[in-house]
């Protein structure tokens, strides 16, 4: 056990006596120093030691007594009273009622985001300047297209070796004849351009409970290297490029004009930045600060290199962006050490060493906060105004072990509440913990001075203060967001759900069997050999193995099984919605409710015992979260560990891998800066920036044809058709068809009379083997166009089909066996708005064609073979619909 023991005591002053080699610059205990020295320091170390007591149950021995205070001197007589203060304005919501382009009806409060004074934006200030000098928008590089490959060869994470090698290839040096020669000249050309915050480190002795052979205390020095959290965010609010879309103040947000759907999506419309922004002073900017962290393995297979990186964003940035890892709204703040920590023993010294070293860093990392979240700091924000911003912890993304280090309690508890050791599985909320108690509780511990409630409140000592004990206006207890890719589709579906579920089939090879035959789908992986044997996998592969799950089952355990299985996973599909409303959030009650009532069928020698652990607890606290923070998306740590590849991994690998965290960091500023500059010269030019351009359009825009269906729908038809020129005969042969020409004359009589008489019998049309589609989500307005493709191809003239089904990855190429997908169609398009199966009908489709030039008729059509109306089976109770062919 790590000796802990803080040697304090009040002198006759009544002040604090600590020996000196605990005093921190700011809480005046910085872990355990060398026990040898005598000497002590007098001083307030940060806070008031009998206030401190009173928020602590003490467990006192005959504790010494305080000498009584020394009587003040008399005081002088007080000054004449000053002249009346006009009182505040009352922080309160505005009387007026806007709407936003989606039609949603909001209001602010009053004040919120005032506007102090016109500013120069940045791009702006520096285009300015580069006119006096006349200098292009890429300089100091020669040309644009010099830029260009510049920026390649920086963005890509080419070594150095291969920069240098690339410059001496002879076409490069011959024919280009560029301005910069080498790796050494290419990087003070872009070390010369503007960048961003400046990176900085430190060092931490961390002393251990290991001694050498003279009994001196074994210590290890590590780095820290982090930057200004305030300097990011006041850069991230002065980038030009986020001008349309920051937004400064809270909004309560309803569907309509009845006030009756309440919305949350974004942060700014959930009820915690409401509630501060009423606290906060009359004309206050909000900026509500997202971290997140999560260690990360620097090297594949050899080698056990760690990096600890620290993200930050701001909640006025939507999160569709901040999502966006080209956008860099996502900032790299810091690496936090990552060490073995020889000097302490293994087990809870060690433990507590890692605590204190992470609450140390991060203390350290965000000591600029405290000021500026209290008294406000004035930003030059991108549309050209000045305003006061509070920069305020708003939300911390972290796995379950690392929110449990954060919080100072142990992983077998909830870091956010106070649920007891043994309720755990109930359905039931508790009172969220607090920043006062926790806090004041684990400093005193770390004083040495023991509480009746620190173990069974499940604590644990960190020999410091908690790094968010002092931050202003923080809740860390609710700042800790549920994450939906470690809690939900790792946590509760893959390591249990699943688990329970394959527990009770008892047979794999049924359950690989039934997931290799599943139907492909854009929006699903292909099993083609089972899930069984998977060792590794990933949350796009939860996803869709989620979606299945409850198909896959059916028949092989009881029908009550199958319904614990649905509600489970209708609850990881509506908490992973963009938006929310009062009705969704309804439908999440009432699906953990029923998850919760059948929870007993899991209950089984071989399967669980109990509910009492602390994945499925969380469960409960996910309709808080949203109505506090917004929709869940936005808090995924999906998002840093897909940042891990270009911020941790990239950067390790473009360093020669000794001392490589200063170079990960001169990487990443370079990187950095390349982007600024890049941003800047779009911007000059008017081009549409690089990382604004979705992925999905860029991928229609290539296609030939594009069409927007009465519905919302985008249908995108192949550069060129799949089977072209095809006769009535052919065709029906081809796609197995009858009556063709029969059924093409019966619809252009109902939609295009004038067509009929040019159907002669001789016409050759072309098919398509499938369309990308793009559809308007009804259910989540605020979510991506879900992609979609559809397939009518028949199996390939004289070949043998195979078994495994292989979607074509050219959009001409044609499977190997024949396709024709399941589709729905909603019976009346102008209600796109009602989803459920009751508007719309089933069919499969037979061929996709269009018809001759001559016809004059553009649009794709689709030949289909109808179902019966789905019917709700109510025997079964599996909330399933049922069709069959129409004969």
């Amino acid at each position: 056990m790590m000796d802990l023991q803080f040697t304090c005591e009040l002198d006759d002053m009544g002040v604090l006596v600590v020996d000196e080699g605990f005093v921190d610059n700011q809480w005046g205990i910085a872990g355990p120093g060398p026990s040898t020295q005598q000497s002590r320091t007098h001083g307030p170390v940060g806070f008031d030691l009998p206030a401190l007591l009173n928020d602590v149950n003490v467990a006192h021995t005959n504790p010494p007594p305080i000498p009584p205070p020394i009587p003040p001197p008399i005081p002088p007589p007080p000054p004449p009273p000053p002249p009346p203060l006009i009182p505040p304005p009352i922080v309160e919501f505005e009387n007026t009622w806007r709407k936003t382009a989606r039609e949603e009806v909001y209001r602010t409060i009053a004040g919120a985001g005032q506007k102090i004074r016109k500013c120069i934006p940045t791009f702006d200030n520096l285009r300015e300047e580069q006119e006096r000098q006349k200098k292009a928008p890429w300089d100091p590089f020669a040309s644009l297209d010099e830029w260009e490959l510049a920026r390649w060869l920086v963005v890509h994470g080419i070594s150095k070796s291969a920069v240098d090698e690339f410059m001496k290839l002879n076409i490069i040096r011959n024919n280009l004849n560029l301005s910069f020669t080498s790796r050494h000249t290419l990087y003070n050309r872009i070390n010369a351009l503007p960048g961003g915050p400046e990176w900085k480190n430190d060092i931490v002795t961390v002393y251990g409970n290991r001694r050498n052979r003279k009994g001196k205390r074994l210590c290890e020095k590590l780095e820290v290297w982090f930057r200004d959290p305030i300097a990011i965010v006041k850069d991230l609010l002065a980038r030009p490029e986020f001008a349309d879309l920051l937004v400064y103040e809270p909004r309560e947000s309803y569907l309509d004009d009845t006030l009756q759907d309440r919305v949350y999506h974004e942060m700014w419309t959930g009820d915690w930045w409401i509630e501060l922004q009423k606290r906060l002073p009359y004309g206050a900017t909000l900026m509500p600060l997202i971290f997140s962290s999560d260690k990360t393995c620097l090297t594949n297979f050899s080698g056990n290199k760690q990096a600890w990186p620290v993200y930050l964003t701001i909640g006025n940035i939507p999160k569709g962006t901040r999502r966006l890892v080209g956008s860099q709204a996502t900032v790299l703040v810091g690496y936090l050490p990552v060490s073995k920590l020889k000097c302490c023993t293994a087990g809870e010294a060690h433990q507590q060493a890692e605590h204190w070293l992470f609450h140390t860093c991060m203390r350290k990392m965000l000591s600029t906060l405290e000021k500026a979240g209290s008294e406000g700091v004035e930003v030059e924000c991108s549309d050209g105004w000045v305003r006061r911003c509070y920069p305020v912890l708003g939300a911390y993304i972290a796995d379950h072990p690392e929110q449990c280090m954060i919080a100072c309690c142990k992983q077998t508890t909830c870091p956010s509440c106070k649920v007891p050791s043994d309720k755990r599985q109930d359905n039931q909320l508790w009172e969220l913990k607090t920043q006062r108690e926790v806090g004041a509780e684990v400093l005193a511990r770390s004083l040495g001075v023991n509480s009746k409630t620190f173990e069974s409140n499940g604590y644990k000592p960190v020999g410091c203060a908690p790094f968010w004990y002092s931050l202003p206006h923080a809740d860390i207890f609710s700042s800790l967001t549920p994450d939906l890719l470690h809690q939900v589709h790792k946590g509760l579906f893959k390591d249990h759900v699943y688990s329970w579920c394959r527990t009770l089939v008892d047979d794999d090879e049924l359950l690989d069997d039934r997931y290799s035959t599943l139907p492909p789908h854009p929006s699903l992986v292909l099993f083609n050999y089972g899930v069984t044997s998977l060792s590794q996998t990933t949350g796009r592969q939860h996803k869709s193995m989620e979606k299945s799950l409850a198909a896959v089952i059916v028949g092989q355990v009881s029908p009550e099984t199958v319904r614990a299985v649905q509600a489970a996973m209708d609850f990881i599909m509506l908490a992973s919605l963009t938006s929310h409303t009062t009705s969704t959030l309804l439908w999440l009650r009432e699906t953990l409710d029923t998850l919760h009532a059948l929870k007993w069928v899991f209950l089984h020698p071989k399967v669980r015992d109990d509910f009492n652990f602390p994945k499925f607890h969380a469960l409960v606290h996910y309709i808080n979260a949203i109505q506090s923070r917004g929709s869940l998306d936005g808090y995924n740590s999906e998002i840093s560990e897909r940042l891990h590849i270009d911020l941790a991994k990239n950067a390790y690998r473009a360093s020669n891998k000794r001392e490589y965290l200063k170079q990960m960091t001169a990487w990443c500023y370079r990187l950095d800066t390349v982007f600024r500059r890049d941003a800047y010269i779009q911007w000059s030019l008017n081009l549409v920036p690089r990382s604004h351009t979705p992925a999905k359009i860029s991928r229609l825009v290539s296609h030939k044809a594009i069409f927007e269906s009465p519905c919302g729908v985008t249908i995108a038809l192949p550069k060129a058709p799949s089977f072209p020129s095809m006769s009535i005969s052919k065709l029906e042969t081809r796609f197995r068809i009858t009556n063709f020409e029969a059924m093409l004359h019966r619809f252009l009589h109902l939609t295009c009379p004038h067509l009929v008489p040019m159907v002669t019998g001789h016409e050759e049309f072309d098919g398509f083997a499938k369309i990308d589609l793009l559809i308007d989500p009804k259910l989540d307005p605020y979510a991506e166009q879900v992609e979609d493709s559809v397939r009518a191809s028949p199996a390939p003239t004289g070949s043998v089909a195979n078994l495994v089904i292989q979607d074509a990855e050219d959009e001409n190429d044609e499977p190997s066996t024949g396709r024709f997908d399941t589709v729905l169609i909603r019976k009346h398009p102008e209600n796109a708005l009602e989803f459920g199966m009751s508007n719309h009908l089933v069919a499969r489709l037979s061929v996709i064609f269009r018809l001759p030039a001559h016809f004059d008729f553009d649009e794709p059509l689709a030949l289909v073979e109808w179902f019966t109306e789905p019917v709700l089976d109510q025997v079964s109770g599996l909330n399933r619909y049922l069709v069959k062919p129409v004969d």
